[in-house]
């Protein structure tokens, strides 16, 4: 991990460099997730991830392991709103393709 300089706020120049880089380094993690959703095999593994942090599941009764429930909960919610922000219109397709590889695996027919 590179560090960061010191900025002065008071600095504008400094200020705007700043903003704009991470505005760059922001477009370029957009784009990323982008080029994932754009692939079948993405949208898989990406709804593979949401069903394993639990996003719609009730809590556990134990308490210990409510809070590492909760944890798995705050990062699928994380993917979530980055799918969203990436392409509004990827959820609908993932959840499409989750429902016809499930009833394909009813079928006993896996192959894709």
């Amino acid at each position: 991990m590179v560090e960061e300089k010191p900025i002065d706020t008071g600095d504008e120049k400094q200020v705007k460099e700043r903003k704009k880089a991470h505005e760059l380094v922001r477009e370029q993690e957009i784009a990323e997730l982008q080029a994932l959703l754009d692939t079948y095999g993405g949208r898989s593994f990406l709804w593979r991830l949401l069903e394993c942090c639990g996003i719609y599941h009730a809590g556990v009764t134990d308490a210990l392991e409510t809070f590492r429930e909760l944890g798995k909960r705050d990062i699928g919610l994380w993917a979530l709103d980055e799918i969203f922000e990436a392409n509004s219109n990827a959820y609908a397709a993932m959840r499409e393709e989750a429902v016809s590889r499930d009833a394909k695996i009813k079928k006993g027919k896996t192959d894709e």
